[in-house]
């Protein structure tokens, strides 16, 4: 049997599908100083896969100053170098699609964590994974963009910039050559549907996977073959910047989209290999111009005001 892990946001319950898909869904919500970083993650294999049970999802912030909001609780420990925070669970995909989490004994439809960081910023964490299940930094480390979900921004030199009218189908063009199947594509658009709605022009950009790396480890064993790790910035640009500083973003956002698979570095061959056991992270941002600054006692309150439920 195929199964899907995947985090999902609006969707409380668990289906079956004809093709042999079993829907698990986990949740991951960021709350910053920019505004809610969100991720999905979907694990993929195919019918002629087995996908072994129990699973352990591990996290590791790269923020020594993150505050983790976590369902089911267990318990949140450092990370392997002291810097930054690891957060496990141990599930067993039970015969009606709930998850057994095994450290506390719970039945979930998914698992929750949230995260509040303080503008603090550290080096980051090292979960070593052996081989490496996520993207990780080679010898050409430093020219690696250095990704801090702190302060995202983007720039004419890195991004796209469309009328609000085309960024719904630019989007699912571009997802489609990274490797989304249609219920990521449409699930991931009507997710931040809302949000691009508040513009008239939208610039967007996708990160590549080393440098989300830097930001957020994730490791799921038994190990996939491959790991996906698709993420999104964007925000509104004003009219009176359009002229004056955005003309490469559209020229850009004119090109075909598979210039993005190269950007983001998606093995599109093992990633479309239906034999293999296939995870797939897919989140996005919008880099917000305004930040606040919380103690921790009012984290959350700030949290329930801010998180995308």
């Amino acid at each position: 049997m195929g199964y899907i892990i995947k985090q999902c946001f609006p969707f409380r319950y668990l289906r079956q599908l004809p093709s042999h898909e079993l829907y698990v869904p986990l949740r991951r919500d960021y709350v910053n100083s920019r505004g809610p970083y969100v991720t999905r993650i979907t694990a993929v294999d195919s019918p002629r896969t087995t996908l072994p049970n129990p699973l352990k999802v591990q996290w590791c912030s790269m923020e020594n100053g993150s505050y983790p909001l976590i369902y089911p609780v267990v318990t949140i420990k450092p990370a392997f170098d002291g810097r930054g925070q690891a957060v496990t669970w141990n599930v067993h995909i039970k015969s009606n699609s709930d998850l057994a989490e095994s450290n506390t004994g719970l039945d979930v439809s998914y698992l929750f964590w949230a995260v509040q960081y303080a503008l603090t910023r550290t080096e980051g964490c090292s979960l070593s994974l052996t081989p490496p299940a996520s993207p990780t930094l080679g010898e050409s480390k430093l020219e690696v963009e250095h990704f801090n979900p702190i302060t995202p921004d983007l720039t004419p030199s890195d991004s796209g910039l469309l009328p609000i009218q085309d960024v719904t189908s630019y989007l699912d063009s571009a997802l489609k050559v990274l490797g989304l199947h249609t219920e990521a594509r449409t699930s991931f658009i009507t997710y931040w549907l809302l949000s691009l709605l508040k513009h008239k022009h939208v610039a967007l950009r996708f990160l590549p996977q080393m440098a989300y790396e830097r930001a957020a480890l994730l490791d799921v064993s038994p190990r996939p073959n491959i790991i996906m790790r698709v993420f999104m910035l964007f925000k509104g640009v004003n009219d009176d910047e359009l002229e004056s500083s955005w003309n490469h973003a559209v020229q850009r956002a004119s090109r075909d989209v598979d210039f993005w698979v190269d950007v983001v570095g998606v093995d599109i061959r093992r990633a479309t290999d239906f034999s293999l056991f296939r995870v797939l992270e897919r989140g996005g941002m919008e880099a917000l111009w305004h930040y606040f600054i919380l103690p921790v006692t009012d984290i959350e309150s700030q949290l329930a005001r801010t998180c995308i439920f």
